[in-house]
This record gives C-alpha cells, structure tokens and sequence, in this order.
C-alpha cells in the first residue's frame, strides 16, 4: 500500500515539474521569439513607404494596406512619429466610399474611436487629427453605430481651450446629428449651449447639432 502511494506521489511530481528554460542564443535566428509582429511595423521603412505611397500616388486602400495600418494603430504609442502622418492619411482615405466601407470591414473604424477617449492627453496635433478622422468617418452613415461610442467624448472637447480641436468637435457632432435618432437626443442636448455660445459671439452655429 505504502508502494503505490509513493508511485502516486512521484507521478503527482512528475506532472508539474517545470521544464528547464534556455535563454535565447542570439548568434541563432531560430531562438529569436518576436512577441507582437505588428510591433516591428512601427517606425518602420516598411510604413513610411505605406505612408508616403497612400499620401502622394494612392488614394484608395487594399486589403493589405487595411491590415498594416490597423496593426500600427493596435501598437503605435501617442507620441510615435508616424502617428501623426498615419493618422492624417486615413482622415484624407475617408472621402472614397470604398474605403469607408474597407475600414469598417477592417476594424479600423472602431480601433479610431477606441482610440479617441486616451487621446485628450494626446499631443495637439495627433488630439485633433484623430477627431479629424472622426468626424470625416461620421459622414457615412453605415458608421453610426460605431460612431455613438465616441459621442460623449466628442461633446467634452467643446469645453477645450484649443479653438481648432473644439471646431472639429463640431464638424463631428454636425455629421452624427443628420442622421440623429430619438434615444440619442439627450446626448446632443450638452451642445445646445455651445451652439448658442458660438452664434452670440461669432455668428457661427449649425442647424444640425441645435
């Protein structure tokens, strides 16, 4: 009895013996274990060439540059440099329908708005870029259902110090507001102040977002 239970016990061990480890040997490739992919496309020639071709030469998106841009945003820090130019290439992409419906089938829709809420600590120019990207996605209105997730952080950049992040605000909310639903009503009843603000003092206002 006492046998088959030091066999238990030693099999019991056997099973969680933790299996000796080795440290990669960098003069062998093959130890070479790369933890995110994506992450060596950032600050890459490989991206900048993405940008440069979709800024100058390119206007619409393949397949394959969807998947490149969605994989930098999943892993590009705030302050990347290529951040910002990425940024400013997919705001300008928005104006072809096609590609409208490429990001959404993409992800890179939802990824811009899931980015939105961290970017207020974000520098100046990226902050309002991605607001740019934004309210150009919210002109097609197959968007809006992602689009409602970024409204309330939309709203609070009305309340910004910076003119130019506040009147992108409100290009945005003017493109969500054409195709407004009931429910969504109280969202927009915060702007309503802003709207006044800007007609008493600038002469500026917008019919859709009062």
């Amino acid at each position: 009895m006492e046998t088959v239970k030091l066999y238990q016990n030693i099999i019991f061990t056997e099973k969680f013996q933790a299996v000796p480890q080795k440290d990669p040997d960098e003069s062998n490739p093959e130890w070479r274990i790369t933890v995110n992919p994506a992450a060596e496309l950032v600050g890459s020639p490989r991206l900048r060439t993405l940008i440069d071709r979709l800024y100058h030469h390119q206007k619409l998106l393949t397949d394959f540059d969807a998947k490149q841009i969605l994989s930098a945003l999943q892993c590009m820090d705030p302050t990347a440099e290529l951040l910002l130019p990425l940024l400013t290439v997919l705001s300008n992409a928005t104006a072809y329908p096609s590609n409208q419906l490429l990001m959404r089938e993409f992800r890179l829709t939802n990824r811009v708005v899931e980015m939105l809420p961290d970017s207020k600590h974000w520098p100046r120019s990226t902050r309002v870029i991605l607001l740019q990207c934004i309210a150009n996605m919210a002109v097609s209105s197959d968007n809006m259902e992602v689009m409602k997730l970024a409204l309330n952080h939309i709203v609070s950049r009305l309340t910004s110090e910076d003119e130019m992040e506040v009147v992108v605000a409100m290009q945005a909310l003017t493109n969500l507001s054409i195709n407004i639903r009931k429910e969504q009503i109280p969202k927009f009843v915060p702007v309503i102040p802003h709207c006044l603000n800007r007609l008493w003092i600038r002469g500026e206002v917008n019919l859709n977002a009062l």
